[in-house]
């Protein structure tokens, strides 16, 4: 949350971490788009976690009103929300991450 306010890119924050300040890992979240992580270089730290829906190419509100969830009753829209899900999952897994 702190990298989305206050540097331009994700690949920014993760070159010059904020204040000289040395982290074990970093989390990413639902403030991270697929543009963002194409334009950076992940392999520069450790990542702690992947909290779902990321990457998320629409707001959460935009997610909230499509009911784009995996506890939605209707079918497709749940099938919309496990597809976030997994891809989360994924890029959790792609990262390395222990949760």
């Amino acid at each position: 949350m702190y990298a989305i306010n206050t540097f331009p890119a994700l690949d920014e924050f993760l070159s010059n971490l904020p204040g000289g300040q040395v982290f074990a890992c970093v989390e990413l979240n639902h403030k991270i788009t697929s543009a963002m992580l194409e334009e950076a270089n992940l392999s520069r730290c450790q990542f702690s976690s992947v909290h779902e829906p990321c990457p998320a190419d629409i707001s959460e509100d935009e997610l909230k009103k499509s009911d784009w969830l995996i506890s939605s009753t209707d079918e497709a829209c749940r099938a919309e929300g496990v597809k976030a899900m997994k891809r989360s999952i994924d890029l959790a897994y792609k990262l390395g991450t222990r949760q």
